[in-house]
C-alpha cells in the first residue's frame, strides 16, 4: 500500500512472517496476558486470551519465501504442541503438550527481515519534533 501513495519514499521491502497459534484445551490459569522475552522476529510465545477467558499461545516466526498472497499456507503444524510445550514451560511448568492443540495461523507484513534486529514500528518524524514529555501533544 504504501508504494501507491505518491511522494513516499524509503518504503522498505516488503517481508511477511508466519505465525500460528496453540489453543489450550483446559481451563485457562491466567486472567492477564503474558509475554515472556523478545525472540529474534517477534515478542515470543505468549499467552492471549480471547473474550470468553479461553487462552492460546502464539506465535512462533516463520518467515515466508514468497510474498505471493496465493502461495500462502495458513495450515498450523500438528507438531506445535511439542514445539510450544517446552517454551511455555518457561513461565507455566505445569503445561503439557497433551493441553494444546493446533489453533490458527496469521500473516503480518514485518520491517525487518531474518536475521536482523526486530523492528515493528517506524517513526519517520523528526526527534525534534517529538513531544518533550510523554502525553505531550506536538503542538503544546
Amino acid at each position: 500500500m504504501a508504494a501507491r501513495i505518491d511522494g513516499l519514499q524509503d518504503i522498505p521491502p516488503l517481508t511477511l512472517a508466519k505465525g500460528s497459534y496453540a489453543g489450550l484445551s483446559v481451563k485457562s490459569p491466567f486472567r492477564h496476558l503474558i509475554y515472556p522475552a523478545p525472540e529474534p522476529g517477534g515478542l515470543g510465545v505468549h499467552v492471549t486470551l480471547d473474550m470468553g477467558g479461553r487462552a492460546r499461545f502464539g506465535p512462533d516466526v516463520e518467515w515466508l519465501a514468497s510474498n505471493d498472497p496465493a502461495a500462502i499456507d495458513y495450515t498450523v503444524s500438528p507438531d506445535i504442541a511439542a514445539k510450544f510445550a517446552p517454551v511455555i514451560a518457561s513461565y507455566w511448568p505445569e503445561i503439557k503438550a497433551q493441553m494444546l492443540a493446533p489453533d490458527y495461523a496469521g500473516v503480518r507484513p514485518k520491517l525487518s527481515a531474518r536475521g536482523q534486529p526486530n523492528a515493528d514500528f517506524r517513526n519517520r518524524r523528526p526527534r525534534e519534533a517529538w513531544p518533550a514529555r510523554p502525553g505531550q501533544s506536538v503542538r503544546d
